[in-house]
């Protein structure tokens, strides 16, 4: 004995289902590139054809493969380099020895190089 009717449900979920559909692949058009876009065109795919199981894999992959895609191709991961005589550390409680080895022009701040990664791992 069910206290809503069986088309009653069914026009809810095809209801929900129009409304998730609009609003994950017609309403997101703009707002990724076409490499991203793709994969959730993909993801559409293979729910309808194959089921959620393969879809989450599916998923996956793509935003695995969009990930390395984008990280190879859109950014170096060196910003910059440069010595420690240009970037200077904030720490003001330094001993007067500690302090003497990094202004000596053979030990100190002359002799650190620093490299200034970006990217997704070095955020």
């Amino acid at each position: 004995t069910s206290f809503v009717p069986r088309c009653m449900a069914g026009t809810l979920l095809l209801h929900i289902g129009v409304d998730l559909f609009l609003e994950g692949v017609k309403d997101s058009y703009g707002d990724y590139d076409t490499l991203e876009y793709s994969g959730i065109w993909l993801i559409t795919i293979v729910m309808v054809v194959f089921g959620m199981s393969a879809a989450l894999i599916a998923g996956a992959v793509a935003a695995l493969s969009v990930y390395l895609f984008q990280s190879i191709t859109h950014q170096q991961p060196i910003k910059g380099q440069m010595t420690a005589v240009s970037l200077r550390s904030s720490a003001w409680n330094r001993s007067i020895e500690a302090r003497e080895i990094l202004e000596d022009k053979a030990t100190g701040r002359h002799k650190i190089h620093l490299i200034l990664l970006q990217g997704h791992i070095f955020f």
